[in-house]
């Protein structure tokens, strides 16, 4: 049961390998009979392949039986007021809003709606019996464009389509997240054991489903090398194909490209495949994310980084809340409160890490503390008025038509969802039910169908914020004031924008054209409401923001200042903030590079910082002026920064292995390895202690440095040689060339200083033959002539400012 259990938490037997780009594909729908030739030409009118019954539906919603003719009245009164542009696009507008053919247009199209439905609510029936729903997921545009002109039982099986659809895709990007993160030790379940707990602490925070994978410790190696196995399988089939055929497209080399980087490691007998795959298509995708390194001391964990968690992740899944001790402890226990104190104990490994859950344990027993059990005999009496708290909320936000804990809420059709919520709301909302649903409704407290609208309101705010971005970005500046003559203005241009952007399978798009005067009168609502969001986070940020609000919030100021000056003060104050953020992150590099020790203490940075600007003023060097003038503001901001890139540069170090990395004697891991981190661990160690001494050990920094010494030796002769072949490296034949005759000179001098360099084979102390010797000059000098021109750069710039 456990078993059958994790296999579906994991992904239902990796059905994302085969299923998740169609689900997110625009893949045409079957119940939408499109057409055979759709067109080639771009200006062809793309409306002309929309079906009338589509428009019909999305016109009338659920008008359909009592109310078709007064709603199309409404609705060609509009269109003859306010734009001749639609009705001259969409023949059959025209035909529809005749008024002799509104009784005949009526009956038609009714039966036609109604055959639809039926067939929608047929392909539907079965959903919720299936182990696995990703075919079905084509159906939820459909249901999109006629639900509400149909049947109550047909809206009830969209909301379940879509919630169900929508966790099912959440838990193929955990997957694959997963697989990511693990890259390198999948091969064998016990490589995986080493590690997973260590990268566990790293990344459980980043989503509710890779918070309950973490905490419930059951075979979860076990399953995750059985997928990347199928991952290889996959891999290798589709890099075989592209290598046999010819033809490759950008989106392919993009694509394949990803795959190779994140999980050639863990797959036997594809690093060729893999190379030629990459070689094919260097000249048709740059993807530079894999050529860059990573910042060890940047904000995000490197390994989060790595994987490019926000790519992968977009808009699906964002990152919840901190949780609560009794918030895990019903993760914990699985939906299955009485194995609370079970649950805990097998989970100790981890668990006992956790500042909400390393109170409960015994450290000597490595099991649950007695004097703690309470807490789980007591977890469904805490659990309640939890449950009772959130419906409450629920119901405030009328995503629940009652607060009685027996009774379940009404499901919310599509068209009456709001799309009102912020982003950072809905997170919240769906984390509540992904930890709280089940358990509350064992508790009886029932609030399935409230979570159901919470995911099903989720997700079309989702949606159709990114088609309002769309347009926003297109008539930013036409959408404030919106009197009659402004309104039409702002018509015209949607209509000319939907003409070109609009597509047969994408019923949000289609009913956000179909109503243009609607659309521009919530575009300009949508500005207001996002600008009002934006003076919370402007009230909670701007006075001190760090270089992720920098960049967010200032894009948002500009994005909403063309038609709300409701921020316009507040955006200001983030500017200059923002500058004087960035001026003081210069002035801390040039402490640093200069050596200044301990500044992550404010009063050091006081005196180093005033010393600096006294002598700048002296020379009327104006660089730095305001943070001169901000000189305190200017070091809490400093020292604020040097202990987060301490911590950050700590756990890094941890996280990704970096100290046994620079123990192998294997010259390709620790050389990269070595370059990579000894220079950040340079850079801080003077402001670091716990880098150099921790708890009367060396520190983390400190014993790096210690493994590297001996590849520094190495790499000091290598810069010795490049001096000595001065002249000869530009080209690989040259520098062989040369170092033979150098060879021959210093075996007859007796100088044994190169010797190792000399020997053309595999068995030297660093295991290098001359041509590769050769191939790392040269690639040094070219990295060194490089770092000189952008120095000589910056300091040419320098002297014209000064």
């Amino acid at each position: 049961m456990k078993a059958f259990a994790l296999a579906g938490f994991l992904g239902i037997a990796y059905a994302f390998s085969k299923n998740i780009e169609s689900i997110y594909k625009e893949s045409l729908n079957p119940l939408q009979n499109p057409p055979q030739n759709p067109p080639q030409n771009p200006s062809q009118n793309p409306l002309l392949y929309i079906t009338e019954g589509n428009i019909f539906a999305l016109i009338l919603k659920n008008a359909m039986n009592t109310e078709c003719k007064a709603r199309l009245r409404k609705y060609c009164e509009n269109l003859r007021n306010m734009t001749q542009i639609l009705e001259s696009s969409f023949r059959v507008l025209k035909e529809l809003c005749e008024e002799k053919k509104l009784d005949e247009k009526c009956d038609t199209l009714k039966k036609t709606i109604t055959e639809k439905c039926t067939i929608l609510k047929q392909s539907l029936k079965s959903i919720r019996s299936e182990p696995s729903i990703s075919s079905y997921c084509l159906y939820e545009k459909e249901c999109m464009r006629i639900e509400e002109a149909c049947p109550i039982e047909v809206n009830e099986e969209c909301n379940y389509l879509r919630t169900s659809c929508r966790r099912e895709r959440r838990d193929n990007l955990k997957t694959e997240f997963l697989l990511r993160v693990l890259s390198g030790n999948l091969k064998t379940q016990e490589e995986c054991e080493k590690i997973i707990d260590k990268k566990c602490l790293a990344f459980m925070g980043e989503s509710d489903e890779l918070m309950e994978f973490c905490l419930i410790p059951f075979n979860r190696c076990n399953e995750l090398v059985k997928l990347i196995k199928e991952k290889c399988s996959d891999l290798e089939f589709k890099t075989k194909f592209f290598i046999e055929n010819n033809k490759i497209s950008k989106e392919e080399c993009t694509s394949l490209f990803e795959e190779c980087n994140f999980h050639e490691s863990d797959c036997d007998g594809i690093q060729n495949m893999c190379k030629e795959i990459k070689k094919r298509c260097e000249n048709k995708v740059k993807y530079e994310d894999f050529s860059l390194p990573f910042n060890p001391i940047g904000k995000e964990i490197i390994l989060i980084e790595k994987v490019r968690k926000e790519k992968l992740f977009k808009d699906e899944i964002g990152k919840p809340g901190i949780k609560d001790t009794i918030d895990l402890l019903i993760l914990l226990s699985n939906n299955y409160l009485n194995s609370c104190k079970t649950n805990i104990e097998k989970c100790y490994k981890l668990c006992s890490l956790l500042p909400q859950l390393e109170d409960l344990y015994d450290n000597t027993k490595k099991k649950m503390d007695e004097s703690k059990k309470e807490i789980c005999d007591t977890l469904e009496r805490s659990l309640k008025p939890k449950c009772k708290s959130f419906k409450s909320k629920l119901y405030d936000l009328s995503l629940s038509d009652t607060n009685e804990d027996n009774k379940d809420a009404t499901l919310i059709g599509w068209t009456k969802q709001s799309t009102n919520f912020n982003e950072k709301l809905c997170i919240d909302l769906e984390s509540e039910c992904f930890y709280l649903r089940k358990s509350c409704n064992n508790a009886g407290i029932k609030m399935s169908n409230a979570c159901i609208n919470v995911e099903s309101t989720c997700l079309k705010t989702r949606l159709f914020r990114r088609e309002y971005q769309l347009f926003q970005g297109t008539l930013k500046g036409k959408l404030h004031n919106l009197t009659k003559n402004s309104l039409k203005t702002c018509i015209d241009e949607l209509w000319t924008l939907c003409e070109k952007i609009i597509s047969s399978n994408n019923p949000i798009l289609i009913d956000l054209c179909l109503h243009p005067w609607d659309t521009c009168k919530e575009l300009a609502n949508d500005i207001e409401r996002q600008s009002r969001w934006l003076r919370n986070g402007l009230d909670w940020k701007r006075d001190f923001p760090d270089e992720e609000d920098c960049k967010k919030l200032k894009e948002k100021c500009e994005v909403l200042g063309h038609d709300s000056k409701m921020n316009d003060l507040p955006c200001f104050t983030l500017k200059e903030r923002c500058n004087h953020l960035e001026n003081a992150k210069e002035f801390e590099e040039i402490l640093l590079e200069e050596k200044v020790e301990n500044l992550g203490n404010l009063d050091t940075c006081i005196k180093k910082v005033s010393e600096k600007c006294n002598k700048w003023s002296k020379k009327k060097r104006t660089r730095f002026i305001f943070s001169c003038i901000q000189l305190v503001t200017t070091c809490q901001i400093i020292t604020r920064d040097i202990k987060s890139k301490c911590s950050v540069l700590e756990k890094n170090i941890d996280i990704e292995d970096v100290l046994n990395q620079v123990k192998n004697d294997n010259a390709s891991v620790k050389g990269p390895t070595c370059d990579l981190w000894e220079p950040y661990c340079d850079k801080f160690m003077l402001s670091c202690e716990k880098l150099v001494r921790n708890n009367g050990k060396n520190g983390k920094c400190e014993e790096l440095k210690e493994s590297c010494k001996s590849y520094r030796k190495t790499q000091e002769q290598e810069m010795k040689l490049m001096y000595e072949l001065r002249g000869s490296l530009n080209s690989e034949n040259k520098c062989e060339s040369t170092l033979n005759k150098h060879c021959l000179h210093w075996n007859k001098t007796k100088n044994n200083t190169f010797n190792n360099f000399c020997n053309n084979n595999t068995n030297t102390k660093n295991n290098i033959t001359k041509s590769k010797l050769c191939e790392k000059l040269l690639k040094h000098v070219k990295e060194r002539c490089t770092k000189l021109l952008t120095k000589l750069n910056d300091m040419a710039t320098e002297i014209e400012k000064s």
